[in-house]
């Protein structure tokens, strides 16, 4: 329900005159028809009395047949009777609503936070693995071209010698038959 200031000045003074009670029997008092003693319109009564009841501050004195008298609870006595009375309690709740809504807030933004972390890790991890893939396939390439060079460089290596063997071996057979010409 929503209750104006206007209202819960009212609810404050109804709670201060509930201490009084009704013939010196406090914590009664009388609502759901209004209350001329206060001002109060039979409707503005019942509203007044269904946001008291609701806020556990009063019940239903009569009974289930009947619904004129209104009786403090233990929670709208200590209300009544603590410093500020309703004045002050309706404060605390509107600063426990705002520090419940910053805690709110500061987990949201905790939780972006950490989602936004999340995210740019993941990315990070995808980046590595690219980079790791990538890695190996030039880490396999040059693999590949050392042993291909490796295996050119035996075949370059082997032609040599047999290209030395030949040269060694024309230049016996030249040196050969000058000698026996003489």
């Amino acid at each position: 329900m929503i209750v104006t200031p206007a209202q819960r000045e009212t609810i404050h003074t109804i709670l201060n005159r509930m201490l009084a009670g009704i013939n010196d029997n406090p914590g009664f008092i009388f609502l759901y028809d209004g209350n001329r003693e206060l001002g109060i319109s039979r409707e503005e009564g019942q509203f007044l009395r269904a946001v008291m009841q609701s806020e556990g501050l009063v019940t239903n004195a009569d009974g289930p047949t009947q619904n004129n008298l209104s009786e403090l609870t233990a929670k709208g006595y200590s209300i009544a009777r603590s410093p500020g009375g309703y004045r002050a309690y309706t404060q605390q709740q509107v600063d426990k609503q705002t520090q419940q809504q910053k805690q709110e807030q500061e987990q949201i933004n905790l939780n972006r936070q950490s989602a936004t972390a999340t995210v740019s890790g993941a990315r990070s991890a995808k980046v590595s693995a690219w980079i790791a893939a990538l890695s190996l396939v030039v880490a396999i390439v040059a693999v590949c071209i050392a042993y291909q060079a490796t295996a050119d460089s035996t075949e370059v290596s082997a032609r040599l010698q047999k290209l030395e063997a030949q040269v060694q071996q024309l230049g016996r057979n030249q040196t050969t038959p000058a000698t026996s010409r003489k």
